[in-house]
């Protein structure tokens, strides 16, 4: 643990209260001047906090593993992307031993700064009176490791710039926290889902399932047809089967493939396969499509 100077000092003392020196050999922390981000070193410390002790700051833990962090609390995973738990400011809590190796950035934010920005969205106030869980796009970590940087860098305007990603780090945990859509995830899923539609262009013949065209936009299977549906407005399988029949159309009009063969090259398991799907999407069979010249 290193302060950068007497100030800092002072501002972790605003946002955690009293120092226990026994927890600075055990994290290392950087802080702003409404934030401050703790976290746990690598090595076993065998550090315990007090039971049932209060800081004057909210507290949030952005897991970076799958194991609970509070006696008595446990938090409800989030699949797809980060699990945090917070703690309302003042509100006592007690956390688990380090021994059990659970691995977070433990977030401190000023309680009239996080309940300003929070203001900005309207609606229900955050929760005071209880201990509660929430899940946050992967992003928030770089705005994390954007702030320990700027911290451990110290160069010139690194106060404005800690401010300006403790302000991302805050208004990511506030969107997680109400349920809004985050524009970067928003943004990064699209970018997943084009790599997917690629894909999809680029082996339509293939035997394809969802599970491996999820893996190549790295999306979890079961998130990847929510976000696919959203940004294409088709169901994966849906869409697979757009191309084919485009694709068979077109091998259909040049008359240089039996329709036996357009099947297997269009990735259909049979021309009977090929022929009723065909036929549910353009009205005609596939040799009707030919002799009519579409």
């Amino acid at each position: 643990m290193r302060f950068i100077d007497d100030s800092s000092r002072e501002r972790t003392i605003a946002l955690t209260g009293p120092l226990d020196e026994a927890l600075l050999g055990a994290v290392d922390f950087y802080v702003s001047r409404n934030v401050g981000i703790f976290v746990p070193r690598v090595e076993h410390c065998g550090h315990a906090s007090p039971r049932d002790h209060a800081h004057p700051a909210w507290l949030f833990f952005v897991h970076l593993n799958d194991r609970q962090v509070l006696d008595g609390f446990r938090a409800r995973w989030n699949p797809e992307g980060l699990t945090v738990t917070a703690v309302p400011a003042g509100f006592p809590h007690t956390e688990l031993p380090h021994e059990l190796n659970a691995r977070y950035a433990a977030c401190y934010f000023e309680k009239s700064f996080f309940e300003r920005e929070c203001a900005r969205y309207g609606g229900e106030r955050p929760r005071t009176n209880e201990l509660f869980s929430f899940g946050v796009g992967k992003e928030i970590l770089g705005a994390i490791a954007d702030f320990i940087g700027e911290y451990e860098a110290v160069l010139p305007g690194y106060d404005d710039l800690l401010d300006a990603a403790a302000l991302r780090i805050a208004h990511r945990l506030i969107r997680g926290m109400k349920g809004l859509a985050d524009g970067a995830v928003t943004a990064t899923e699209r970018m997943e889902i084009h790599k997917a539609c690629d894909f999809i262009h680029e082996h339509y013949g293939d035997r394809l399932k969802v599970r491996d065209i999820a893996e190549v936009a790295a999306i979890s299977e079961s998130h990847f047809a929510h976000v696919f549906k959203r940004e294409t407005g088709h169901s994966p399988a849906e869409y697979v089967c757009m191309i084919r029949i485009d694709k068979a159309k077109k091998l259909l009009r040049t008359g240089t493939h039996s329709i036996t063969e357009i099947a297997g090259i269009t990735g259909f398991a049979s021309p009977s396969h090929f022929s009723t799907t065909f036929s549910r999407s353009t009205g005609l069979s596939p040799a009707e499509f030919r002799e009519r010249g579409l």
